[in-house]
């Protein structure tokens, strides 16, 4: 057996010895008021004093559930023996009453208020409401656990609270740190490798056959000008063979693609007389300055026929409208025209669509001045410095003048005219390249070769033909009048009186 049954069974011996001694002596017993402990929700119990008292609160609770069977039989035997007042636990006698202090000596001592009574005439007890556990060695009740509940509750959400500001304060500082650090840090230096700009002095023939002339598609006859496309297709002027012959890459013969095939002149929209400079557009669409017929003429990628853009087909001496077109160039951006008037000694200006040109650069009469032009025959507008670089031939110098502005700044060449075959001078000069960097390519006629300019230098590099010796070989030129340059910087040249086309690779 075990201990608390043991103890049950003595407890129910002692009970039945006083309640026979009772009787014997006539005492009327009384009424006992049954208490029901309830015992709160269970839980975990890990301390090692608290698992003993709550084993010794079930034994308390058992103990008086068999009390409570004992006094139930003890009433019906003595019903109508008994008084129908109802008693609170105080008025129990101690001789007939188990006392409950010798069983819970260290325990819960059990508070039953005021709603703990039986009513009458009811022969079963009335469970107690309010079961309090005053016990100072357990340390738990409901409103402690409750506290205890609100205590975790509040300190986490402090917890939480706490995290959130620490969270936006790292925010906010990445937010202003950051791009201030950003905004302040030294940026690199970034370097580019300069170009190797030279060129191998041995030329190759691309186009014609090198002092033979005539009209066949294999020849060229004083080839003037040319423009290359970005498959590097030669469009050349002939220019005392009126047309202009397209030339593939590796091609041994080209095809006439404005003109007369067979080299006669004329002034209607399918001929053309003396044609100077050529340009092309992104869908190589042709501009050509027809010097001859006193025009520039639109001619359609794949047309047998031209538009006239600018000019009049007439020699003009007025302001609005190009006596000699010689040279031409565009603002690819705008759509601007400008045509170098030979025989006017100006640039004249064509916007987009209009039909009548200003004067935007010379105009003041042939000359040497900072303000005249001297018989320009070729401009190149430079969109990078919003300026044309121009060629005046007879004044056997390059200029510079910048839109807007009222004269010109020296590129190459003399201010006062003179001619020479120094590095710095130049000879009859007929054209000018530029190339993305800003360097100018001259070729310098009557000199046989083609000068190399640095920008902002006044003193050039031969880099083609051999200054004052014309020749027939790869190494020499002979009056080379006009100049382009590929994607890759490869030199291309009109080597005018050898009927040939030229080119000379960048290495």
């Amino acid at each position: 057996m075990t201990k608390d049954t043991t103890y049950h069974a003595r407890s129910k011996q002692r009970h039945h010895r006083s309640h026979s001694r009772s009787n014997r002596r006539g005492e009327q017993t009384p009424r006992i008021i049954h208490v029901s402990i309830r015992s709160g929700a269970k839980k975990s119990f890990i301390d090692k004093n608290t698992r003993v008292l709550h084993k010794d609160m079930q034994s308390t609770a058992t103990h008086t559930e068999n009390l409570s069977k004992i006094i139930n039989d003890t009433e019906l035997s003595n019903k109508s023996a008994y008084s129908t007042k109802s008693f609170g636990l105080h008025a129990c006698q101690p001789s007939t009453f188990l006392n409950l202090n010798q069983y819970s000596s260290n325990r819960i001592s059990p508070e039953i208020d005021d709603h703990s009574m039986i009513p009458e005439q009811s022969s079963n007890p009335v469970k107690s409401k309010i079961f309090h556990l005053n016990s100072s060695r357990i340390g738990t009740t409901k409103d402690y656990h409750c506290n205890m509940t609100q205590k975790k509750k509040t300190k986490y959400k402090n917890l939480r609270i706490g995290l959130l500001i620490l969270l936006g304060l790292i925010l906010l500082l990445s937010l202003i740190i950051i791009p201030s650090v950003l905004l302040t840090r030294t940026k690199p230096k970034t370097t580019f490798k300069e170009a190797v700009l030279r060129w191998n002095p041995s030329g190759t023939t691309v186009a014609g056959i090198t002092g033979t002339t005539g009209i066949t598609n294999r020849t060229l006859n004083m080839p003037y000008a040319l423009a290359i496309d970005y498959l590097n297709t030669l469009y050349i002027t002939e220019y005392v063979c009126h047309r202009v012959q397209r030339w593939f890459r590796d091609a041994s013969s080209g095809t006439t693609v404005a003109g007369n095939a067979n080299c006669i002149a004329g002034s209607n929209l399918i001929e053309l007389r003396n044609p100077a400079t050529i340009l092309l557009d992104s869908d190589n669409n042709m501009y050509i300055a027809d010097s001859g017929n006193a025009r520039v003429l639109f001619w359609p990628n794949g047309s047998s026929s031209g538009i006239v853009i600018a000019g009049t087909g007439f020699l003009s001496n007025g302001s609005n409208q190009p006596c000699t077109a010689f040279g031409i160039s565009r603002d690819t951006e705008s759509d601007t025209l400008y045509v170098a008037d030979y025989g006017n000694s100006c640039i004249m200006r064509y916007l987009a669509n209009a039909t009548s040109a200003t004067v935007v650069a010379g105009g003041n009469g042939a000359g040497l001045g900072s303000s005249q032009l001297y018989t320009p025959t070729s401009v190149n507008f430079e969109a990078s410095s919003n300026s044309l670089v121009i060629t005046n031939y007879p004044a056997n110098n390059i200029v510079r003048w910048k839109i807007g502005d009222n004269g010109w700044t020296l590129i190459a060449g003399s201010t006062s005219g003179l001619y020479g075959s120094t590095s710095s001078l130049l000879y009859s000069p007929l054209s000018t390249a530029i190339d993305p960097m800003g360097n100018v390519y001259v070729a310098d006629t009557l000199n046989h070769r083609i000068q190399f300019f640095l920008l902002n230098e006044t003193s050039g590099t031969t880099i083609a033909g051999v200054a004052t010796i014309p020749g027939v070989d790869a190494t020499h030129l002979s009056s080379p009048y006009g100049l382009a340059l590929d994607n890759q910087l490869n030199l291309y040249v009109t080597d005018t009186l050898n009927h040939r086309v030229q080119k000379f690779l960048r290495y």
